[in-house]
């Protein structure tokens, strides 16, 4: 048996592909996907290199458990310093995509360097070829994709960028298997700045190559398969995708970011929302490798504003919020076309809308008038919303101001203060005000505002228990402060150990009721070789965490970063669920530290590195 960790190494600048193992000790300590990416960058990326320069590094992971028979296990991660934040950079992606880089016998990509011309990479069953990719340079993301499969054959499963970036954008994003996106942070534009148009994969191999007790690793996820098939949740997900509960949202929990955050309840969120969709739009489903979900959506629409859409990927929950109730906007044929650009350019659609909103606000609060954007961006505005994603892509007009991302925006008209972000990252579609242990995920995530590092929401808002790790909903209010430093740091610690063995959140505890912790740690066990139990989970997510942590330290990250905008430390709604109510960050965060082992200016301290086995980076 061959273990986890090997390793392309790719040189642009140099024009070379070398294999190699990635060190045994950092596997068992990091596991895989972004938290061996983050030890990876901290090992060989220098402080404050040029995130767009060539010596920054990109590195694409899978997970132990990538493209096996786990469920949902068809996920791999990419990493790097990020254009848009200056921190540590991250997105995960599903797909098919890391299963067949494992399945070609690969476990991770290293690209550094930048070539002198636009290039991709080809993977196919141990061999491997930088070929040219000047032909290939300024095609959309679906040209690119048929056009490498024609040179490389239909097997392939391509990952790569669209036009946003090639240009450099600094939210662009990288697209897999067409439809899935390895969005957050801007690892298109990383990918761009070094010509790097593509890596195609094709993979006959066993991804089970590493497991020693094939037969106990069958038995086992089996049972997880048929328990993640028959958990209500999955049913939910399966019938209207992650959009199932924006109504629930919006009229319940007043928690469906509106007018770029001024409210949470919006009156369009039935035309906007998952089963609107499934009634009128939906054709058909799909899943990501390995998975029993199917919560992807594919739609079709003939609109006499916004053209034809046949069988393309439909808006995800965030995309809906953020081109949708954002923005004031409750026209869905918009937001499909919105988010069907955003795919063929390779944008990410969070920070996409994001930047989109404030551009309507910008001007609505007279930041900017029409003749500095060219566009009447007024509330609501459908087609405006559809164009501005055109000119974001092509770096064309105001478009050229919004690439860059919502800081540098803001700062280029003058209103700093008007920018929601959270370390230099736009806000995702919840609102802090609403739960506020998502006001604490924001102001610590490692990658800056980030909802999916530890999705507290389970808990404290849909009432999920872990019962095995003692956590009960009924403990964590989701308007009190008081005890959330706990559940915070329990969610981000499992959250990366997702992320890390590359398994999609919605699969283990608590994204599926039914799973424990305990057969987490069993499933990790076997994938990796080891005895493992609960308290190792944590450990392992401990690790992950602070090396990240440990990252943007070097970078500059200090408590004064771990903020929220003050709109929801300041500043309470009048009306709904959530009024009077305010982000209580500073007492979350006195608790958050101290629970993390971290010193007054956000520093893990060298006991703590200690005590988790990190003493030789204290």
């Amino acid at each position: 048996m061959s273990a986890f960790g090997t390793t392309l190494r790719v040189d642009l600048t140099d024009r070379t592909v070398t294999t190699e193992r990635i060190d045994d000790e950092l596997v068992e300590t990091y596991l895989g996907g972004t938290g061996l990416a983050a030890r990876i960058l901290y090992d060989e990326l220098e402080p404050g290199v040029d995130p767009l320069g060539p010596a920054n590094k990109l590195v694409f992971a899978t997970g132990p458990i990538t493209g096996t028979r786990a469920p949902t296990s068809g996920r791999h991660s990419v990493s790097a310093l990020s254009p848009l934040t200056g921190i540590l950079g991250e997105a995960t992606s599903g797909g098919d995509w890391g299963s067949a880089l494992r399945r070609a016998g690969f476990d991770l990509v290293i690209v550094e360097g930048e070539a002198d011309d636009p290039v991709y990479l080809h993977v196919e069953d141990g061999e491997y070829e930088l070929r040219d990719a000047s032909d290939l340079w300024g095609l959309d993301v679906p040209e690119t994709t048929e056009r490498i499969q024609d040179d490389v054959g239909e097997d392939a499963v391509v990952s790569t960028i669209g036009r946003a970036g090639e240009n450099e954008v600094r939210f662009a994003a990288v697209m897999n298997d067409v439809k899935r996106a390895a969005g957050r942070t801007g690892m298109g534009a990383v990918m761009g700045a070094k010509q790097l148009k593509a890596i195609s994969v094709i993979g006959t191999g066993d991804p089970h190559h590493h497991i020693d007790d094939t037969e106990a690793y069958r038995d086992l996820t089996l049972e997880l398969t048929q328990t993640v098939t028959q958990t209500p949740s999955t049913k939910t997900r399966r019938d209207h995708g992650t959009a199932a509960a924006i109504e629930e949202e919006s009229e319940v929990f007043d928690n469906l970011p509106t007018k770029y955050f001024e409210k949470g309840e919006f009156d369009g969120a039935w035309d906007i929302s998952g089963p609107r969709m499934s009634e009128d739009y939906l054709t058909n489903v799909y899943a990501c490798g390995q998975c029993p979900i199917a919560c992807g959506r594919v739609v079709s629409m003939e609109s006499d504003r916004f053209g034809s859409l046949s069988d393309q990927g439909g808006p995800e929950y965030e995309t809906l919020a953020s081109f949708g109730s954002l923005s004031m906007n409750d026209d869905f044929e918009s937001i499909a076309r919105a988010n069907e650009l955003c795919n063929r350019y390779g944008l990410d659609t969070i920070s996409a809308g994001h930047v989109v909103a404030f551009a309507i606000a910008a001007q609505d609060r007279g930041l900017v008038d029409e003749n500095e954007t060219g566009m009447d961006l007024d509330w609501g505005n459908e087609e405006e919303i559809v164009e501005l994603v055109h000119r974001i892509a092509d770096r064309d007009g105001f478009g050229d101001v919004l690439a860059d991302g919502v800081v540098r925006a803001a700062s280029a008209i003058d209103g700093e203060e008007h920018a929601l972000h959270v370390k230099g990252l736009e806000l995702p579609m919840h609102e802090p005000r609403a739960q506020k242990t998502m006001g604490l995920t924001y102001a610590t995530s490692n990658r800056g505002a980030c909802h999916m590092r530890a999705f507290t929401g389970y808990v404290d808002i849909y009432g999920y228990d872990i019962p095995d790790l003692e956590i009960y909903s009924d403990n964590y209010p989701r308007h009190a402060s008081e005890g959330k430093a706990e559940l915070e740091v329990v969610m981000q610690n499992l959250f990366n150990v997702y992320d890390s063995m590359c398994g999609c959140k919605f699969s283990y505890p608590p994204g599926t009721e039914n799973i424990t912790v305990a057969q987490l740690a069993d499933l990790l066990g076997l994938a990796t070789g080891r005895d493992m139990d609960r308290d190792d989970v944590l450990e392992l997510g401990d690790r992950i965490f602070t090396m990240k942590r440990l990252f943007n330290v070097r970078e500059g990250i200090s408590r004064e970063d771990d903020r929220l905008p003050s709109l929801f430390t300041d500043e309470a709604h009048e009306e709904g669920s959530n009024a009077g109510e305010v982000v209580e960050l500073a007492e979350m965060l006195e608790e958050y530290y101290e629970r993390r082992g971290w010193d007054d200016e956000g520093r893990p301290t060298d006991d703590h590195l200690a005590e988790i086995g990190m003493a030789e980076l204290a």
